[in-house]
């Protein structure tokens, strides 16, 4: 499966087995055809009578436009037929491990001070939609700028960001431990 259809098969963002069950059903109900503005349409009143999120499908109808021939792209995903939900089971796990994985990497790197936010986030949003994992950092960061405390957002999510260095407990000799741990991946995230 190329990374095209993939996306196809994920894109919708169904958080249960069930409604991603319904999904793929009406999806599959009818071939795409040739006519690809009658199938939106069709697809669009399916999915209403199966009681499908319309926003699961606005996001599937917008992402194969964008691919550039969504007649295409629909064919390739209806070939899956039965075995699409688990296969979008199987991509959501992958993506959700993606994403931890990149808040892991990635989260730590802003500084925690509210002036390097703006840096930070565009930084991270970019990032995120090379690595493929766009949708959940928007949805982080708009949770993050929603708060009136972004550094307890990202502790919320188990990341660690650097407070205000003037701040810091002193380290002394002997130190050790997660302190020292935790220090030196601050400074590792920020380049020192």
């Amino acid at each position: 499966m190329d990374d095209v259809v993939a996306g196809a098969v994920r894109v919708v963002g169904i958080a249960d087995a069930d409604g991603a069950r319904r999904w793929f059903e009406v999806l599959c109900a009818e071939p795409v055809g040739d006519d690809w503005d009658a199938f939106r349409n069709g697809l669009r009143e399916r999915a209403v009578g199966e009681s499908v999120d319309e926003y699961a499908v606005e996001r599937f109808v917008e992402y194969v436009t964008y691919a550039g021939d969504p007649g295409w792209v629909v064919a390739r995903v209806q070939e899956y037929g039965d075995s699409l939900t688990d296969l979008y089971l199987e991509l959501a796990r992958a993506s959700e491990r993606e994403w931890a994985d990149f808040l892991a990497e990635c989260g730590p790197v802003w500084s925690g001070r509210e002036e390097d936010w703006a840096q930070f986030r565009d930084w991270f949003l970019h990032e995120a939609g090379a690595r493929g994992v766009a949708e959940r950092a928007e949805a982080f960061v708009a949770e993050a700028e929603g708060s009136a405390d972004k550094a307890e957002v990202f502790r919320r999510h188990g990341v660690d960001v650097a407070a205000d260095p003037e701040t810091f407990p002193e380290v002394r000799l002997g130190d050790s431990g997660e302190w020292v741990e935790y220090l030196d991946r601050q400074l590792r995230a920020h380049g020192y």
